[in-house]
Parts: C-alpha cells; structure tokens; sequence
C-alpha cells in the first residue's frame, strides 16, 4: 500500500503526468487496486462553505482564496482520504499544489510518511502562466488567477524538498512545452519506480478498482 504525491506549481502538467502514470499501471497490471485524488476537487467542494471574506471570485470563474488558512484544513482533509484509501488501494495517486512543501510532508501521519513518494513536476513559472492562460481560454475549471501564480508560486523549494527527502523525491523536468519529451520522462520515472507504483505482477484472481477524482 503505498502513496505518490505529484506536485508542482499550478499548470505544470501533474494532471498530463498523473494520466500517463495511469494508463501504464493499467496496461502493465490491470489487477493493481489503485485511486487518484486531486486536491482541487477537494478545495473546489469545500468553497461553497467559506465566509465571503475568504475568497475572491474573478470574472472568468476563477477563484483567488483569500485566507490561506483554509489550505491547512484542506491539507488535513487531504490526508485523511490517503489514509482511507491506503487501507483498501495498493496505490493512491495523489495530486496538489502549494507555494511550498517544506513542512506539509512533515505534518502528515507517520503511515502517509512511511509509505510516499514524491514526483515534483517542475516547469518554469513563465510557462506555466502561458498554460494557465491557455486553461482559461478553454474555459478548465482548474484555471488560477494569474497573479495568484505571480504571488504564490515565484519560488522552488524542489531542491529543500529533496534534501529533506533524498530517498523519496524524484525531480521530473517538464520545462519544454513537448508533450513527447514529457512522455518519455514520464515512461522513464515509471520504468524506475515500478515497484512502488505496485506493478508486481498479481495474480488474474484478485480484484481492481480505479476511482477518480475522489470526494
């Protein structure tokens, strides 16, 4: 039962990175019981329930929290479905951002901790304001406030993050605009981590369920 938190900047291609992870899984072991969540999903149910204070909504449907707080009880209630799901899952694929990680790893429970792996996907803060822009265009519901990514994601900690992690961090560069250059790195992370992404070969006889988006 094990657990990859896919993180980076807004726009910076974990969803593309977590799909790809995904269809390899399935295609290497369709009996491997595993789960994504995305912490939007998470933060976007939980909006209707903040004071008007708290958040600023923007003509194009974006939204801007206000008080950052509510990322903390995000968090807590981020770690509790990890938690459920690593008692039922071999795997749980678990996707979010922050302006820093240096101690969200270090607040979680001691089984979220023992069993993680972290893939930072990096990727230039100037392109990830073009995807963004791109997202908004096309009207994702995943689109952020550009100048919340100006603000909150100039800096990063992927290099404070692997000296605090050595062992489970792993860097993957999406810094060219290429989706077969991120493939191949995609394929390559795979390739090397294959027994923690649970793709030990089972037998036929056991059940699978994949669940997206869990709320």
């Amino acid at each position: 039962m094990n657990v990859l938190f896919i993180i980076g900047r807004p726009a910076a291609g974990k969803t593309t990175v977590a799909r790809r992870l995904k269809a390899r899984i399935e295609d290497e072991n369709p009996v491997v019981r595993f789960v994504m969540i995305d912490e939007y999903t998470v933060l976007e149910k939980n909006v209707p329930n903040l004071k008007p204070h708290a958040l600023r909504w923007h003509a194009d449907g974006t939204f801007e929290l206000l008080d950052r707080t509510f990322l903390s009880k995000t968090a807590l209630e981020l770690e509790a479905r990890v938690l459920s799901c690593l008692r039922t899952h071999d795997l749980v694929l678990c996707e979010l951002a922050r302006s820093t990680y240096n101690d969200l790893f270090d607040d979680f429970d001691r089984r979220v901790k023992a069993s993680m792996r972290i893939l930072y996907v990096h990727a230039p803060l100037e392109l990830c304001r073009l995807r963004n822009r791109r997202r908004r265009h096309d009207q994702s519901r995943s689109s952020v406030p550009d100048k919340v990514l100006k603000k909150y994601y100039t800096s990063d900690d992927s290099q404070e993050l692997m000296a605090r992690y050595p062992a489970q961090t792993w860097i993957l560069d999406n810094s060219e605009d290429n989706s077969k250059i991120l493939a191949r790195a995609v394929d390559d992370y795979f390739e090397r981590n294959s027994d923690h992404l649970a793709t030990t070969r089972r037998t036929e006889s056991q059940a699978w369920s994949v669940a997206t988006n869990v709320r």
